[in-house]
């Protein structure tokens, strides 16, 4: 038997000859077709934040401040912190990411009141978010390391940050539904 032929006649076959489960399946076969042609675009839709200029062609920002964790949107965890302020006053949107849980653990101890000193720069030459580089206490303990921070970026950066992680979402429905076509073309033969 033909696998892209069992493939077809699932899918083309009229609805009213297919049944409830049939449907199902046919469903199953329609999302892994979307999810194979389209997760290279949204992998490249989710990596495009994080592009742009880096330092040294882009300027970096050296500040001394605060983390803000009770000032964010509704859409973050009131435990992270979502931005930081300058000792002039200015925010900087920042993104929480999991290389930056030893700051988390900082501020949990100590309180968010105690100034940090912070080397980050903008996103996408400067329209962007602010991406940090590298984060210390007055007194030069690191708590974000620049190799930390650039092994991050680089991997959001990358086009193939989410692709592994699609594609295998799709090589199993694909599995089911090649079974189940195979099983749709036994009953019609």
């Amino acid at each position: 038997m033909n696998i892209i032929k069992s493939l077809a006649d699932l899918l083309y076959e009229a609805d009213t000859k297919l049944s409830p489960r049939q449907k199902d399946d046919r469903f199953v076969l329609e999302m892994a077709i979307i999810v194979t042609l389209f997760s290279p675009l949204f992998s490249y839709f989710s990596s495009s934040p994080y592009q742009g200029d880096l330092p040294p062609v882009a300027p970096i920002i050296r500040e001394v401040g605060t983390f803000i964790t009770k000032e964010c949107s509704k859409q973050t965890d009131s435990a992270d912190f979502c931005g930081f302020r300058s000792s002039d006053g200015k925010i900087f949107p920042v993104e929480y990411i999991k290389e930056y849980s030893s700051i988390k653990e900082f501020i949990a101890l100590h309180g968010n009141a105690v100034p940090l000193r912070v080397d980050g720069f903008y996103l996408l030459n400067g329209k962007g978010g602010c991406w940090l580089i590298k984060v210390s206490t007055l007194t030069g303990e690191e708590l974000l390391s620049e190799i930390d921070s650039y092994s991050k970026l680089k991997s959001m950066r990358g086009i193939t940050f989410l692709l592994p992680g699609l594609y295998l979402v799709a090589v199993v429905l694909w599995s089911i539904s090649i079974r189940s076509a195979l099983r749709f073309s036994m009953r019609n033969f």
